[in-house]
């Protein structure tokens, strides 16, 4: 096939074939010189086969880049190419009625020139000295293109360990539905609000860890982030260690916690303070001192290792304290017991007193068995739980029973004990039930229990006697008032209530129906009706006073009783000397 298009070699030499006869018009063009036989034109020429005709390029193409990136954490290091434009002749044919024309042109092509020294010196002068990627270079020779490529990459700086704050006690209360000794729940929830102790700890702070320094691509060291710092602070009943990293309680009572910014602060308060008691709120457990600023609702429980200030009324009601209980208000259909004057108080101390014991001889049997069996079986194993199970169902078999009354004084809520003797009383629980005592490891484990045991027995003691018990009431309805102090009764007086006292009884208005039991005085303003109301007053011996006596009061003092006939003004009754 014979060739009939014009062309340009490598050289720029413009290449006609011979089968071509018609006139070869050149066309200029200002950046490309064209030399006809050695002679450079300026203007359109016509050219033949015959005619050496060489293009070339005037002007020079542009220099090829390297741009180096850094990103602004200085941890990422990019790497561009922009190549250079190398620029050369190119023809455009035409053919026309008038003959070919051959017009010059300029093409651009680009051009990647450069070697593995070109980008680390681009590295370099950018300051680009850790960690570089040499693969990645690599490949950007090999392949050369415009998009950026990730070249060195530095290491960020690892943060550290913030300080942290581990609260050892449960702030928050602790509502559990309450069950009968038949096992029926009652729906009514119990509110146990935790307290805590001299010397218990309320709170550890774990230091912090400084992080690890990071490196920028430019070398240069990148500092971790500070940890983060918290402060411990102290009020009432409380008090930072000197390490300042714990909590240590002070005084008894309600642990409080709270968080502002970097600042922990706790503080312990002798008083727990509530606006009511009811449904809502659930029955209330406070291992110190209440405060109750309203009324106590129908069929609600209130019990108080301390004092107890209702500062309403209550209705149908519990109310049980260690001390003293006071209601500003009406008590109606109430229950109160101050300073652990009831006999579940006496049921719980004789026999915690009874398994102290127990637990003490159950020691003594244990150890002597140990002993026995080591000499007997030397270098055999001996399976203490199991032996102690056999010990309690030959020779106590009457334990087990005495720690289940003890279990169903404290469900049935009718005396209030401290935090540390119901938890004996749980432990006690656990070991004489679903044989818990089969996973006790040695002897020494029975001995520590007993010793708990008799510090809850001393505990009980100690309360029964430094708590004095006192009851101060409004007015009472309906309702029975024990007190292991006095018990007085301002306002109206009491309706068809019965008071039982260890100290003095003193009814500023009338005391109508019911009774008084007390080892104190008794000082009533008015007792009974004239319609004849039955009312009882008892004392130990002590002198009773009442400024008006209404038919059917029976009185006695020790020995000297007397019954009310007709309506008596200023009486005076003691025992009669011997």
């Amino acid at each position: 096939m014979t060739n009939t298009k014009i062309s340009l070699n490598e050289n720029g030499k413009l290449i006609i074939p011979d089968s071509i006869k018609r006139p070869v018009h050149l066309i200029t063009h200002p950046e490309i010189q064209i030399t006809v036989n050695d002679k450079q034109i300026d203007d359109s020429v016509e050219v033949t086969v015959k005619d050496e005709v060489i293009f070339s390029i005037t002007g020079e193409g542009e220099p090829g880049e390297i741009s180096v990136t850094i990103s602004k954490d200085r941890l990422n290091a990019y790497l561009q190419l922009k190549p250079s434009i190398q620029k050369y002749p190119a023809i455009i044919e035409k053919n026309t009625i008038e003959g070919i024309f051959i017009e010059a042109l300029v093409q651009e092509r680009d051009n990647y020139t450069l070697e593995a020294k070109d980008l680390q010196q681009a590295l370099a002068d950018n300051g680009v000295v850790y960690e570089i990627d040499q693969a990645a270079l690599t490949g950007l020779l090999q392949d050369p293109h415009q998009e950026q490529v990730l070249v060195a990459k530095g290491r960020a700086a690892q943060p550290g360990v913030d300080e942290f704050v581990n609260v050892l006690v449960d702030t928050e209360p602790v509502y559990n539905l309450q069950t009968s000794p038949d096992d029926k729940v009652n729906f009514k929830r119990s509110r146990t609000i935790v307290t805590v102790t001299p010397g218990q700890e309320l709170a550890v702070k774990t230091p912090g860890q400084p992080g690890t320094p990071g490196k920028e691509v430019t070398g240069a060291e990148v500092p971790p982030p500070d940890y983060k710092r918290l402060n411990l602070e102290a009020g009432e009943g409380a008090e930072v260690q000197k390490d300042g990293f714990s909590i240590v309680v002070t005084g008894k009572g309600l642990p409080v916690v709270q968080t502002k910014g970097d600042t922990w602060f706790f503080q312990v308060q002798p008083v727990f303070i509530t606006s009511e008691v009811n449904l809502a709120t659930g029955n209330l457990e406070f291992d110190g001192n209440i405060i109750i600023q309203k009324e106590v609702a129908a069929g609600m429980s209130v019990f108080g290792t301390g004092n107890i200030l209702i500062e309403g009324a209550t209705y149908d009601a519990k109310i049980i304290a260690l001390g003293n209980v006071v209601v500003n208000k009406n008590i109606i259909n109430t229950f109160i017991s101050a300073g652990a004057t009831s006999d579940y108080m006496d049921r719980l101390k004789n026999t915690l007193a009874e398994i102290e014991q127990a637990l003490g001889k159950l020691y003594q049997y244990l150890t002597i068995v140990v002993l026995q069996y080591n000499q007997q079986y030397e270098g055999k194993s001996l399976h203490a739980g199991q032996l102690i199970t056999n010990i309690i169902s030959k020779k106590f078999a009457d334990l087990p029973k005495k720690v289940t009354e003890l279990d169903q004084v404290l469900r049935k809520k009718e005396c209030i004990v401290a935090a540390e003797v119901e938890s004996v009383i749980k432990e006690l629980d656990m070991k004489f039930r679903r044989l818990g005592w089969l996973n006790t490891k040695n002897s020494e484990e029975v001995q520590q229990l007993q010793q708990r045991v008799l510090k809850a027995v001393a505990l009980l003691i100690a309360d029964t006697e430094e708590q004095k018990g006192d009851v101060v009431v409004g007015y009472a309805v309906n309702s029975t008032i024990e007190a292991a102090g006095n018990v007085h009764v301002s306002g109206q007086g009491c309706v068809n209530t019965a008071i039982n006292a260890k100290g003095d009884v003193t009814i500023d208005a009338v005391f109508r129906g019911g009774t008084i039991n007390c080892a104190g005085t008794v000082k009533i303003r008015e007792a009974g009706s004239q319609m004849g109301v039955k009312t009882a007053v008892k004392t130990s011996g002590q002198p009773v006073q009442i400024e008006t006596a209404h038919p059917n009061v029976n009185i006695l003092a020790g020995t000297n009783g007397r019954t009310i006939h007709t309506t008596e003004f200023k009486l005076f009754i003691q025992e009669e000397a011997e």
